[in-house]
């Protein structure tokens, strides 16, 4: 009787990890597609807002292109290779919740701040009410 429960705990457990990784994948999969897309957005920006300064925030994203490629690439593998490797289920599973953390802050933070000029381009257009 022990036994078949420990064997479903064991399954149930991994069950779990393998949700976890796959979520994980999930969301790192909009921080790589939106890290790769910065060139066509800085491209866009420089035809809709010609001789317009973009915000400090959207610079910053556009200087940092290469690292949050190379950060949305090591942050899922880390995680796969901690879901593998790591044989405590708790802690596993803690380490993998900070990367999860940390890809939806960067996913957060690349969307907004690649959207933030958009923002105006979308203001100058006609029928849109101006800000006040």
């Amino acid at each position: 009787m022990y036994e078949d429960l420990a064997s479903e705990v064991r399954s149930l457990a991994l069950g779990v990890r393998a949700v976890v990784g796959g979520f994980t994948l999930m969301l790192s999969m909009i921080s790589i597609h939106a890290a790769f897309v910065i060139r066509d957005f800085q491209k866009l920006y420089a035809e809709a807002l010609p001789g317009e300064a973009m915000p400090p925030s959207t610079l910053f994203i556009l200087w940092a292109r290469t690292p949050l490629i190379i950060l949305s690439i090591i942050l899922p593998l880390l995680a796969l290779v901690i879901l593998v490797s790591v044989r405590s289920h708790k802690t596993a599973l803690f380490l993998v919740a900070i990367i999860m953390v940390a890809v939806l802050v960067q996913m957060n933070l690349t969307c907004s701040y690649l959207m933030e000029p958009l923002i105006h381009i979308d203001m100058g257009m006609p029928g849109v009410p101006a800000a006040k």
